[in-house]
């Protein structure tokens, strides 16, 4: 089935699609760069990867009040963390 477009309209509307994808290709880089920043700057605060205190809890908190938590039951803060951080932050709208 033809439409009436001419070959001038069409060439002109994939140009317009054309230009719309590199400014999002633009917007993904900016965006892209926005979340590498905040992870850097996550990890550096955290000490990620030097010796850290800060440590994460594996088990529920209740066990605190039984007397069985122990230092396994910790986990040194890792980059894991700091990605579930920034995965977390991606979603809020």
């Amino acid at each position: 089935m033809m439409d009436n477009r001419t070959i001038e309209e069409v060439r002109e509307n994939e140009t317009k699609l054309i230009d719309e994808i590199k400014q999002l290709e633009k917007e993904n880089k900016k965006y892209k760069k926005v979340i590498d920043n905040l992870k850097d700057k996550l990890i550096k605060y955290f000490e990620v990867g030097r010796d850290s205190y800060f440590y994460v809890l594996t088990r529920d908190k209740s066990a605190f009040d039984y007397g069985t938590m122990s230092f396994d039951d910790f986990i040194e803060f890792s980059e894991e963390q700091v990605d579930d951080i920034v995965d977390f932050l991606k979603e809020v709208d």
